[in-house]
């Protein structure tokens, strides 16, 4: 299979991780199925939105007593004032990488990592400041917010057991998040649905925005794989020391 990532001294030419952010049945695992093509990137699957919790962590540090006298045992919040930022974070960017990337065989060969996740649905009163947590954790990061039409989404069986109305509000409301987001900063790119099945300009676009090459005989041969719960792709498992199920 032709790689299609453009490298420049040793480099991806623009980002050096992707988080693809987005909500359930938005075609977002036939998303990441082709990023993965992509030579030197991972982009690992969902993780039930485990990242918000390392950010409420984070936001709980920032809310520490930073007042010496606490350094007594006497004081209710002994020690609060070591609880550092940096620390916590440095912590986190550690995890972040050698979790996403475990099992992957040659490492020194992949530039860029991350992961897509559909949970933001269900965050949305910090949805910004999650983003700013996110960017201080991942290097050099592109976000890619992937959408789709939301007669089809509403009526999945991802949404059977809420309310459509209230889905489509709360779709909605997030979509325009995704908006907002992007006509303010130049790290974000949105794609559709519509725009991967049927390979059109704004999927060619994406691989510009990326810095990768875009070859539609390798982009064909990813949509023509199925990708859902339970899929499996030998060019994703070759990737990896072991098979996965």
């Amino acid at each position: 299979m032709k790689r299609l990532v453009s490298v420049k001294n040793g480099e991806l030419v623009n980002y050096k991780s992707v988080l693809v952010i987005t909500y359930g049945r938005s075609g977002s695992t036939l998303l990441q199925g082709l990023l993965n093509a992509i030579s030197g990137v991972v982009v690992r699957g969902e993780n039930h939105n485990m990242f918000y919790d390392l950010y409420c962590a984070d936001r709980k540090i920032g809310k520490m007593p930073r007042n010496p006298s606490n350094s007594m045992p006497s004081d209710p919040w002994f020690g609060s004032h070591f609880y550092q930022h940096d620390y916590y974070r440095n912590m986190v960017r550690t995890f972040a990488r050698e979790t996403l990337l475990a099992g992957v065989k040659d490492r020194e060969n992949i530039r860029c990592f991350g992961f897509k996740e559909i949970r933001y649905v269900h965050h949305q009163e910090d949805f910004l400041d999650y983003l700013a947590f996110l960017k201080t954790i991942f290097p050099a990061p592109a976000l890619i917010f992937n959408t789709r039409n939301l007669d089809q989404v509403c009526k999945s069986g991802w949404w059977a057991s809420e309310n459509e109305e209230d889905v489509r509000e709360k779709l909605l409301s997030l979509e325009a998040k995704f908006d907002a987001y992007l006509g303010a900063h130049s790290d974000a790119f949105k794609i559709t649905y519509d725009d991967v099945i049927s390979a059109n300009q704004n999927l060619e676009n994406l691989y510009r925005f990326l810095g990768a090459e875009y070859d539609i005989g390798v982009i064909k041969q990813v949509l023509a794989q199925p990708h859902s719960y339970g899929a499996t792709q030998e060019h994703v498992r070759n990737l990896f020391d072991a098979p996965t199920a």
